[in-house]
């Protein structure tokens, strides 16, 4: 994961040489080098394929995740949904509605998921709370890039594209990722 962290934002960190190449020659060039290299990528897929895990497609997990989440909110309501819980969570288990006598208006096999699926969505909505501030984060973010660019076109920046300062992020990441994971 940490490589595949890292290979994304080397790819990021182009964007200084974008932005030279946008102040100094023009957009086309600042264009092009990032089409360039999204076309080398199907070459790069190519050599790698036979180290790359291929498995063979299983169905969508949404109908089954929608199936879950109104068993869950069926049997539990939406009180017990928002307080969450073993118990809430556990009411969606076949294991546990095959004990309680099955459900009610569901016809024989509709249930096609089995307990560690039901832990997985139970573990994929805790982490997904992390999120409930990205959008906060990002209006307040992309308010300070851009503030921070027309400030700089305002400076004295002696040849220096005014969107250089938001590149440094990729470049602080590439450098200091792997001193925190293997440091």
């Amino acid at each position: 994961m940490l490589l595949y962290y890292w290979a994304i934002n080397i790819g990021a960190f182009i964007k200084i040489g974008t932005s030279y190449a946008e102040k100094r020659i023009g957009f086309w060039l600042a264009f092009l080098v990032p089409l360039i290299i999204y076309l080398i990528m199907p070459i790069v897929l190519a050599i790698i394929r036979n180290k790359v895990v291929k498995l063979p497609p299983q169905g969508s997990v949404v109908a089954d995740t929608f199936k879950v989440s109104q068993v869950l909110i069926s049997r539990g309501g939406v009180v017990k949904a928002w307080k969450g819980g073993d118990d809430f969570w556990n009411s969606a288990k076949p294991s546990k509605i095959e004990g309680e006598g099955g459900l009610k208006n569901k016809r024989p096999g509709w249930i096609n998921w089995d307990d560690d699926f039901v832990d997985e969505i139970k573990r994929t909505f805790q982490a997904c709370k992390l999120f409930c501030f990205l959008p906060i984060f990002y209006m307040a973010d992309g308010g300070l890039s851009s503030i921070a660019t027309s400030m700089a076109g305002s400076m004295t920046t002696n040849g220096a594209p005014n969107d250089l300062l938001g590149n440094f992020n990729p470049l602080t990441i590439i450098i200091v990722a792997p001193l925190l994971n293997y440091v």
